[in-house]
């Protein structure tokens, strides 16, 4: 009955996939990014970030730095809201 290999399972697909920890943050940034109405190498010049890098994120091949995230935010007007951060007011 047993394979030798107790204990390894293959872990789900969708598990594999390390922006599976963040998708809502991830997904809105990119949308913020694709309908801000400016080509990415517009948006890049103006937010002071690699065209190159925007195009793969939008792709979904790479993630961005902290740092590269909050310049778009910054330039995009947006920020992090939530319990924890109305509570400070």
């Amino acid at each position: 009955m047993s394979s030798g290999m107790k204990g390894h399972h293959k872990a789900p697909r969708r598990m594999e996939k390390k922006q599976d920890r963040s998708p809502d943050l991830i997904e809105q940034l990119r949308q913020a990014v694709a309908g801000c109405g400016m080509s990415m190498n517009q948006l890049g010049k103006a937010a002071g970030v690699n065209q190159a890098q925007l195009s793969r994120f939008l792709r979904g091949e790479r993630t961005l730095t902290l740092p590269t995230a909050a310049k778009l935010c910054a330039y995009l007007g947006l920020r992090l809201t939530g319990p924890a951060l109305e509570d400070e007011e």
